[in-house]
């Protein structure tokens, strides 16, 4: 299994595992349609978790080269800034921070991938009412018309000659 990393046009990010791209679109689809993200393979993935004293599961940390994967895949505008920013707690270190957080949130607003339309008209249609990306829609469709197509041979096997 791959780690892939999703850029949502609005800022966010998420991170998925599975076999392929299109698997991780799939996975994705529980959030959004990732037809309409970046998705990138990851090199590398690390998070460190804690316990807090209700018994919740908290995040700590990410490793060190999975935050540089992050910075430079999904925020390369605020990578750039950090590059070459002294101290980030001054105040001018803070507002060029806060500028370069309200372009990435925006940045790909009108720049990326556009949905890819399902290959069937049903799937298309199934597309369009629930809002699931393409790959989601054919994989429905696909596993649909399987066990369609195994009812009838099941039925004609039943048949008498």
């Amino acid at each position: 299994m791959a780690v892939f990393i999703c850029r949502w046009p609005n800022g966010d990010f998420s991170i998925v595992q599975a076999n392929t791209r299109a698997g991780a679109i799939a996975r994705l689809d529980e959030f959004g349609d990732a037809d309409e993200a970046i998705i990138r393979r990851m090199s590398a993935c690390m998070f460190d978790f804690g316990l807090d004293d209700r018994g919740e599961i908290v995040f700590n940390t990410t490793g060190e080269e999975t935050r540089e994967i992050i910075r430079k895949v999904c925020y390369p505008e605020l990578d750039a800034v950090f590059a070459v920013l002294g101290d980030p707690e001054t105040p001018e270190g803070k507002r060029q921070i806060r500028e370069s957080v309200k372009l990435e949130r925006s940045r790909l607003a009108d720049t990326h991938p556009k949905r890819k339309p399902a290959k069937t008209e049903i799937g298309r249609q199934l597309q369009k009412e629930t809002g699931m990306s393409g790959a989601v829609a054919d994989r429905y469709i696909k596993r649909a018309a399987k066990q369609i197509l195994e009812t009838d041979r099941q039925d004609e096997a039943k048949k008498p000659n």
